[in-house]
């Protein structure tokens, strides 16, 4: 079976997707039977180098083609953003595609006028990598912990500040300095606001409480503190206590349903399980009632285990629908 696949997007989660394919797309046919076909890849900025060149495509600027292209089954939105990526996403629930995606900020701010939107034209929107990288979360939210009721989800969502708060402990590193080193390694952005403020965070933990308890929450709703103002001495006070700082997301369901959640630099103690997580790692514990404590560590960012990621949700895509396409 041939899935048709449409690319938007050729920076990192891109890059990382097409090498990706390229590595796993022969071992994918001889072992599930699917060759999944990269059909077009749509980019803004033709000029612009890139890292990884797709083998058998020719990318272009034309966004609107890919969605007229009845042999396309899924679209991968990999720009980034809110705007054009938002269009992008819509049109192709709208043109009844599948669409997979990375794009933290835009599930957080539109994921339950998307979702409503799949629903009603018979599509799927898919977005595992959008929560913690290669971290397949969503996945067992989804599926192996179906039989649980989530009491609470807790865990370090951002790589860029566990990174800097893993040097400052470490290596006695004030924050400026830290981060200065995280950007040196590509473990941050030239503009890391997102990230030591805690928003990237809250967009996260946003869609991991509608997965882990069943509801859409705004990002208003998040209590967010970020790291910025935390200093070395507050770290070193930290260890003094056996303790460690960590920006830690949390949400939490009370006996009523309420939902509450929270995105703070917290102290925990050396022997929390996430205190043992370090540099630029990711870590997320579900409780459930059945299963107990549950944590799953893992990189949370990065072109190729975000790309590892959108990789999964396109074959599990494509075997739920395969047998639908092949009537067709």
């Amino acid at each position: 079976m041939t899935v048709g696949v449409a690319l938007y997007g050729l920076g990192n989660v891109g890059s990382g997707l097409v090498e990706i394919l390229d590595a796993r797309g022969g071992e994918l046919r001889s072992t599930r039977g699917l060759d999944l076909e990269l059909r077009h890849v749509v980019i803004r900025d033709p000029s612009r180098p890139r890292r990884v060149q797709p083998r058998h495509v020719q990318p272009t600027c034309d966004w609107r083609a890919p969605l007229e292209d009845a042999q396309v089954h899924i679209v991968v939105e990999a720009m980034g953003g809110l705007d054009t990526a938002g269009v992008v996403v819509e049109s192709a629930l709208r043109a009844g595609k599948h669409v997979v995606t990375a794009n933290k900020a835009l599930i957080a701010a539109r994921g339950e006028e998307l979702e409503a939107l799949a629903s009603a034209r018979g599509a799927e929107l898919r977005y595992e990598g959008a929560v913690g990288g290669a971290i397949p979360v969503l996945h067992a939210l989804r599926g192996a912990l179906v039989a649980n009721r989530l009491t609470r989800v807790r865990g370090i969502l951002n790589g860029t500040c566990n990174y800097i708060l893993t040097r400052m402990a470490e290596d006695r590193l004030a924050l400026e300095d830290a981060l200065a080193q995280a950007q040196e390694l590509g473990f941050a952005e030239a503009d890391p606001s997102a990230d030591i403020s805690g928003t990237d965070t809250a967009q996260k933990l946003v869609i991991l409480a509608r997965h882990a308890f069943g509801r859409w929450l705004p990002l208003e709703s998040v209590c967010v503190e970020g790291i910025e103002r935390l200093t070395l001495s507050d770290v070193d006070d930290a260890l003094r206590r056996g303790c460690v700082i960590k920006l830690i997301a949390e949400a939490t369901r009370d006996d009523d349903g309420a939902v509450s959640l929270r995105v703070a630099p917290v102290e925990i103690p050396a022997t929390d399980a996430l205190a043992q997580v370090r540099n630029e790692v990711n870590a997320v514990t579900l409780e459930g009632d059945f299963a107990g404590p549950l944590t799953f560590i893992g990189r949370g960012a990065g072109s190729r285990p975000t790309g590892s990621a959108v990789f999964a949700d396109l074959v599990e895509l494509a075997l739920l629908h395969r047998s639908r396409w092949e009537r067709n």
